[in-house]
């Protein structure tokens, strides 16, 4: 097939649109967001609507600035951590991922998939781990 590239205005808490764009569009294998993150009130929509929109096979790229708010991209990612993403911050320079024209020391890009469920772990040493990767996120995407 074809490779196609849609652009959507979506009302992230409107379960209704968000299934409709799904089934027309989906599935996706890349979603893209940029200055989305700017208050804390907006982490809990937009994962609501990349839950809905991705799948095991998708990659999300979301760049977010660190003038508007540090504190809810750390929230943001520890956040999409517990429901099930794996978040990662790309370091621009590190992969070469970003030519040098286009790095901003105020831009976080962050690639989230959707993590694969592990074989049977035991709870505690499962939740000692997510305290320390939450943690690890929240300075991670912040700094």
């Amino acid at each position: 097939t074809t490779p196609r590239v849609v652009a959507r205005a979506l009302a992230w808490d409107d379960a209704r649109q968000l299934a409709e764009v799904a089934a027309e569009h989906g599935p996706f294998d890349l979603l893209v967001g940029g200055d989305l993150l700017y208050r804390p009130q907006v982490v809990a929509p937009l994962l609501n609507a990349l839950m809905a929109l991705t799948s095991a096979r998708t990659t999300v790229l979301l760049a977010a600035s660190l003038q508007h708010s540090p504190q809810t991209i750390g929230l943001f990612a520890n956040a999409a951590d517990e429901a099930g993403f794996e978040v990662e911050r790309i370091d621009h320079a590190a992969d070469g991922a970003v030519p040098q024209a286009f790095m901003s020391p105020e831009v976080r890009i962050l690639r989230l998939r959707r993590r694969r469920p592990s074989g049977s772990r035991s709870s505690s040493s499962n939740g000692k781990k997510k305290k320390k990767r939450r943690r690890s996120r929240e300075q991670d995407a912040a700094s």
